[in-house]
């Protein structure tokens, strides 16, 4: 069984392991900085450090979610968090086909209304180092 942390964004629902999940804060605590890299959005105080806040997943709004892959923690910018679901093995299917940066790892269909996407945050902390 995988615990995952649910949001949405945009029209899609996503997750994330929760093993790397630290905290869900408010979107109105990012601060925008001019002249940033594609995707990042600005920076989140957290603890002593100033993160940056990323939205590979298309413009999210309401909240970040402070990820933790362990090698540098980032933020994510998404609309709503919906909350902790537990994933039955075997319930996450392939990643889809035609990604150009493999950020969803996989997708779950059964037993649910929505497609689920299962987000790889070690994807995209990568990508903030290139």
């Amino acid at each position: 069984m995988t615990t995952v942390l649910v949001f949405r964004n945009g029209d899609g629902h996503y997750a994330v392991p929760v093993e790397h999940c630290r905290e869900v804060r408010p979107a109105a605590e990012v601060t925008p900085l001019p002249t940033l890299e594609k995707d990042v959005v600005g920076v989140l105080r957290w603890h002593d450090r100033a993160l940056s806040v990323v939205a590979p997943l298309g413009p999210g709004g309401a909240h970040v979610i402070v990820l933790d892959t362990g090698a540098e923690p980032f933020a994510l910018l998404v609309d709503a968090v919906m909350g902790i679901e537990h994933l039955d093995d075997g319930s996450v299917g392939d990643a889809p086909r035609g990604q150009r940066d493999a950020l969803v790892s996989g997708t779950v269909t059964a037993r649910r209304r929505d497609l689920l996407f299962v987000v790889d945050a070690g994807a995209i902390e990568r990508r903030l180092h290139r």
